[in-house]
């Protein structure tokens, strides 16, 4: 484990750890994969070893000096953490950066196979992050996966010419079963982008007991099914006014959906040949969920519409780990219940 984790989220509620895993196991999605996906969920530790640890020491400048080294102790972090940064230089304040990869290249394919050759001289393990809460209206099953690397290239649908890629390091999904307090499966929820998607049990595809999620190449986002599937505004992760020059150029922008590999729970039949993950619950084995900064050092952009650059360069940063997602992780039932189960009438 990097010298640069803190202290463990205590847990919820008081079930034995193994009664939390069974829970988990019981319900673990199946995730296909789409065609020309270039990076599947991994273990922390693979983007761990090869990490810098830096910290915002002025606006928009990072710096790797003490405690931001390359190898700080937990009580640098800890003791620093809230005071390090100036008030306004704390978003984010600490940012790992992959000492092996630049992400300002963006897209492009030397780019990604410098941080998949990274990822894979890691030896990677093919596991997800398991969590389960409980609250008065029922238990939220949650599966945390990590990737090394996000790189969305969506379909554009547009009269004229636009581009829009998006590239960061470092990228958290999730999939949310939710289940009344006597263990009755409700929904399912599935995240992607900035918001997500709602359905029944009782009609959202399964095998048994374990929902299926197709995953879109790139963006890694779940969907329920395969094909095109645009995107809305409201969940593009996009400014406003980048989202008003998509809208006017009439631009539409989908992510590309296929079945390919699949992973999932052991010992499913009528699979064939498909890669099993394991489950790793989210624990005080697993100190990093209170590292409070992104996952990645910033995102990078290109959107263009009719020949106008709207977005070029830096975008913002990777994103942050799972318990600084905000409602996702702190209210799952109520923010997946808030959910819509289309996106027809979403701009």
């Amino acid at each position: 484990m990097a010298a640069w984790v803190v202290t463990a989220v205590q847990p919820a509620f008081a079930v034995t750890p193994a009664h939390q895993l069974e829970l988990l196991k019981t319900y673990q999605p199946v995730t296909w994969f789409s065609i020309a996906e270039l990076f599947t969920p991994t273990n922390v530790g693979t983007f761990e070893g090869n990490v810098r640890l830096r910290w915002q020491n002025a606006p928009g400048t990072f710096t790797s000096a003490a405690p931001g080294s390359a190898n700080p102790t937990p009580e640098e972090i800890a003791a620093a953490r809230s005071s390090q940064c100036q008030t306004g230089l704390r978003d984010p304040c600490w940012m790992l950066d992959e000492s092996n990869c630049a992400a300002a290249g963006g897209v492009a394919p030397a780019t990604l196979a410098c941080y998949q050759n990274a990822w894979q001289a890691s030896g990677p393990k093919r596991v997800l992050y398991g969590r389960v809460f409980r609250s008065h209206a029922g238990w939220a099953l949650q599966y945390w996966y990590f990737y090394y690397d996000h790189e969305f290239e969506p379909v554009l649908s547009t009269p004229g010419n636009a581009t829009l890629s998006v590239q960061h390091e470092g990228d958290w999904e999730s999939i949310t079963v939710v289940l009344s307090p006597d263990k009755t499966p409700r929904w399912v929820g599935l995240g992607g982008h900035c918001l997500g998607l709602r359905r029944s049990w009782s009609v959202a595809p399964r095998i048994g007991r374990h929902p299926v999620a197709r995953i879109a190449r790139g963006s890694h986002a779940a969907w329920f099914g395969d094909g095109a599937k645009r995107i809305p505004r409201k969940a593009d992760c996009l400014s406003r006014s980048e989202n008003a020059a998509l809208d006017g150029g009439s631009v539409t922008v989908s992510d590309t959906v296929t079945s390919s590999s699949v992973s999932g729970p052991p010992g499913l039949p009528g699979l064939g040949a498909y890669d099993p993950t394991g489950v790793i619950l989210l624990s005080a084995r697993q100190p990093w969920t209170a590292y409070p900064g992104s996952w990645g050092e910033r995102e990078f952009a290109v959107i263009s519409v009719n020949g106008t650059a709207v977005a070029s360069g830096q975008h913002g940063f990777s994103p942050r780990g799972p318990s600084h997602l905000g409602r996702i992780w702190t209210h799952p039932i109520g923010a997946t219940h808030r959910w819509p189960t289309t996106y027809t009438s979403l701009r």
